[in-house]
Formats: C-alpha cells, structure tokens, sequence
C-alpha cells in the first residue's frame, strides 16, 4: 500500500515538471523576455572611479545614501563589507547624485542662455533708443510721462530727464519704456483702456455732473484746490493718481479703474 502511495506521488510529480517545463517552453516560443539581469555587483576601486568622474565627495555620497563616510572610506580601500545590500545602496545612491547634477547644469545652462537673450535684448533696446520716437508714440496713444512711468515700473523724473535728454539711458530702464510702450500701443490697438488717470477724470466729471455738486463742495470734502477740480472738469489738466483718487472717493466712488497694470521687463 505504501509502496503504490509513493509511485503515485512520483507520478505527479513528474506530471508537474512536464507541465512547468511546457509552459516555459511555450513562453519562449511566444516570444517572451528574459526578466532583466541584475547589474553586476561594484567593487571599492569602481565606486571611487565613479564618484571621481562625477565630481561627489564622500561626505554627500553618505548623505545620500544613509551609509556612514568611514564605512564608504573603508570600501574604497578594498574593504568588503558583511552587509550585501551596502553596495546596492551606495550604487544607486551615486546614480541619483549624477542625475541631479545633470538637471542642475541643464537648468543653469537654460539660465544662462534666457539671461544672454535678455541681454541681448537690452542691448537691441538701447541701440533703437530715440527719445523723439519714444515721445511721439506716447503720445499718440494718450499717455503722459507720469502714466508711462508707471507701466514700466520707473520713476517719473527718471523718464523726464531721458526725455529731456540730461542722462544717457540705462539698459533696464531702456527695456522697461520699450515693453510697456509696446503694450500700451497693442493695448490702443485692441480697444482696450490704457490710461488709468483719464478715466479716473472721465467718471469723476460724469458723477459730479450727476450728482449737481459743486466744485467747491467737491473740493473741500477731497482737500484740493477749487482750479484743480474746476480744470479736470474742463478737461484742461490731468492731475496725479492720487489726487484723481481724493477726488472720487469725495463724490462716493470707488478709484480702482481698469486699465493696464505696471509690467517690468521680461
């Protein structure tokens, strides 16, 4: 009785090796890959080629990896640590420490080349310099000094005395005027409102006619003079932003206003 147990369990048993030696057979014939081999295992003397070439210290190599620097210093020696999957770790560690250097030059590369074109840019800008040029296209699109400054992010004397011709222009204010100068002009183009003082001045007249207030009321609830508000209302001056603000919040209106915020040099 044992004797026919144990040839039925040997029977199986063969039965089962045929079986798993088929479906391998027919695995390969079906085309399938091999499963991947396992990188060969780094000796001390790689390990310290690699880390040379790749510019790493010991010091970062253990940061990375979790393995102490006298241990990887032993290593480099030609000491053969008990531990098998130590190598494995400072292995892929190393390879992660390359990769990121390899990021972090094509990054500052990408920066170096951005900051070349920027440059070049600046340079094209203060070669195209012509301030009468420059006047002439502020003021067909209806900006003035003060408005114009404020789109390209400098100070209004700074563009007054370019204009005047008392300084040689600078390259990053050359570029800052250029761009808001072009963005202005698309802004015109598109119908869109470019000036903030002028429809500032625009809703103050058509609230103050609205509401029948007189100048001098409007002028003592804003603290400005009575020929300040008497010449916004007949369109013969425009003043500051912050007097046009004053002058709305005094009739009830809020002085935020569409128009183009101030933009620097991209």
């Amino acid at each position: 009785m044992a004797e026919r147990k144990a040839k039925r369990g040997a029977a199986k048993a063969r039965d089962a090796r045929a079986k798993r030696a088929a479906g391998r057979g027919a695995g390969k014939a079906k085309g399938r890959k091999p499963p991947p081999k396992p990188p060969a295992p780094l000796t001390g003397g790689e390990l310290k080629e690699r880390r040379n070439a790749a510019r790493v210290s010991q010091r970062e190599l253990s940061l990375e990896s979790g393995v102490h620097v006298l241990t990887i210093r032993r290593i480099e020696y030609g000491w053969e640590p008990r531990r098998k999957g130590i190598m494995t770790r400072l292995r892929r560690a190393l390879e992660s420490l390359v990769k990121q250097r390899e990021a972090e030059a094509r990054r500052k590369e990408a920066e170096e080349r951005a900051w070349q074109e920027q440059r070049a840019r600046g340079t094209a800008a203060v070669q195209q310099w012509d301030v009468q040029k420059m006047i002439r296209r502020r003021e067909a699109i209806g900006l003035d000094q003060q408005e114009l400054a404020y789109l390209a992010g400098v100070r209004a004397e700074s563009l007054n005395r370019l204009e005047r011709g008392k300084r040689p222009p600078a390259r990053w204010v050359c570029m800052r005027v250029m761009d808001a100068l072009s963005r202005a002009e698309s802004a015109h183009r598109e119908g869109r409102p470019v000036s903030r003082r002028q429809q500032m001045a625009e809703r103050f007249v058509a609230r103050q006619k609205e509401l029948g207030v007189s100048d001098e009321e409007v002028a003592r609830r804003a603290g400005v003079g009575v020929v300040t508000v008497a010449n916004i209302r007949e369109g013969s001056t425009l003043p500051f932003r912050s007097t046009m603000e004053k002058l709305l919040r005094a009739i009830g209106e809020e002085p935020a206003v569409e128009g183009l915020a101030p933009g620097f040099f991209r």
